[in-house]
């Protein structure tokens, strides 16, 4: 636990002088916890956390008569405050939430697992158990149990029309998925309508909500303030860098896309439902299970976001890399490589960001379960990132297709994969020169790509899978 209840073995708050009034003693040392004492126990510091940060929220008296703050001071007072307020919908209050029903459920006081059970059904528009739902919430000594045996009736998924922006051009809509504020009930309510059920998901989209590095080539999109409303530019970039990738997909597959189905956060999860909500956070493994596929929207905040690296590599660990479509060339401008550079090179469990504290102890816990260190967890990111970066450059030859550009755009990242010691992939990345294969056959970029799939096939692919032998666990493979 991030915070300990009573150093030393005492107890504070009102679970301790509830417990010495039920066991008749004043020693919690001695004292035998029954289960939903522990819940409440378990939940003390949670509350303790939640009203400190609500303190945090309003000004104090003595800020309100200060001169007015700058334009940039109060951005970042409002960054910070919407922080503070993601913390408590997204973690805090959903914990508590889990905490009061195991509460009650273990004292025989509710018919908890009912209720959930019938919002499962709601959910899912399909029947639901009671083990089902009980399988969502904590239990009473504190564990989180059965989450991802139950996903299927929390499954949602959503189509092409509503992701991308292209299909919306000059409508207040166009790319507002990518930026809108789902922890706003009503705007949850609304996109979490466009969503339905299924019992499986075509690709898993793996995002950063937000950015703060630089958009590239807006205005050849043609992203002005008329076609897009008040959308931010980079939602914007997103929604048509997702419709990059689903492109690639249609030619690569031959399926339609209208008939392809997406799991996107913002669409598929209910934010305004707190126990739902946590319930979805709790399944995400069982999301990526039920996937056949990975987009990864590669925006310079992405690497350094634990949530979304742990999507990728916990994808990469059961599943090829040749279902993971990746588009970096959207964002992976001049200006940007050196934060792309910067958040690979010193990656790790403790320099990723977690807008909460206890999701970095959650996530630790799992890549623990799953990788056979942090180090190696950390290794397979580098690597795992690195490669898919050289393969969407690779994979569009008229941007890299002289030696000069080559050097300039993507040798960078090449290098980057030496300097990391993966000699191996180095190497054959290194054997393929873009530049002499695309002469080679005329500039023909269907003879190009059928070479360069050959050779990812037979050299770059196994270059990683021995790597993945080495840095996922037996169990997991």
């Amino acid at each position: 636990m991030p915070w300990q209840v009573g150093k030393g073995g005492g107890d504070t708050g009102e679970a301790a002088t509830g417990r010495e009034r039920r066991e008749g003693t004043t020693s919690s040392s001695t004292a035998v916890l029954r289960p939903w004492e522990r819940a409440a126990e378990l939940a003390t510091p949670w509350v303790v956390v939640r009203d400190e940060l609500r303190g945090q929220i309003h000004t104090p008296d003595s800020e309100k008569d200060s001169a007015a703050p700058t334009s940039v001071e109060a951005a970042e007072l409002g960054r910070r405050r919407a922080a503070i307020e993601h913390t408590m919908v997204t973690r805090i209050t959903p914990d508590l939430d889990a905490m009061r029903v195991s509460i009650s459920t273990a004292a025989g006081t509710s018919n908890t697992g009912s209720q959930v059970a019938a919002k499962v059904q709601l959910f899912s528009g399909g029947p639901a158990s009671e083990e089902a739902a009980a399988g969502t919430v904590m239990s009473a000594d504190g564990a989180v149990v059965g989450a991802s045996h139950h996903v299927q009736p929390l499954i949602r998924v959503a189509r092409f029309s509503h992701l991308d922006a292209e299909i919306h051009t000059g409508s207040a809509v166009a790319g507002e998925v990518w930026v809108a504020d789902v922890l706003d009930p009503d705007v949850s309510r609304r996109f979490f309508a466009l969503s339905t059920s299924a019992t499986e998901i075509d690709y898993f989209v793996s995002h950063s909500w937000d950015d703060d590095g630089n958009s590239k080539g807006m205005a050849e999109q043609g992203a002005t303030a008329e076609n897009h409303g008040a959308q931010r530019e980079f939602g914007w970039r997103k929604s048509v860098a997702f419709g990059n990738v689903v492109r690639t997909i249609k030619e690569m597959t031959g399926v339609d896309r209208d008939t392809l189905t997406f799991w996107n956060d913002k669409v598929c999860v209910p934010q305004f439902d707190r126990k739902l909500k946590t319930a979805c956070i709790q399944s995400f493994e069982g999301f990526i299970a039920a996937s056949k596929g990975l987009v990864v929207l590669l925006t310079p905040r992405y690497i350094r976001r634990l949530w979304c690296v742990y999507e990728l590599c916990c994808f990469l660990c059961t599943k090829p890399m040749t279902s993971v479509f990746v588009n970096l060339r959207s964002f992976a401008c001049t200006e940007n490589r050196a934060v792309y550079f910067e958040a690979i090179r010193v990656f790790s469990v403790d320099t990723c960001e977690c807008q909460v504290l206890f999701d970095r102890s959650v996530l630790r816990d799992k890549v623990r379960e799953q990788f056979a260190n942090e180090e190696m967890f950390a290794k397979f990111t580098q690597a795992a990132v690195l490669s898919l970066a050289l393969r969407d450059f690779y994979s569009y030859p008229p941007m890299i297709k002289t030696s000069e550009l080559f050097a300039e755009i993507t040798a960078p990242w090449l290098d980057l994969v030496h300097e990391l010691g993966f000699d191996e992939l180095h190497t054959e990345w290194a054997a393929f020169n873009v530049p002499v294969v695309y002469s080679s056959v005329g500039c023909d970029d269907d003879k190009y790509v059928e070479l360069l799939q050959r050779h990812l096939s037979d050299a770059v692919y196994p270059a990683f899978e021995r790597l993945r032998g080495k840095a996922c666990r037996a169990h997991v493979l």
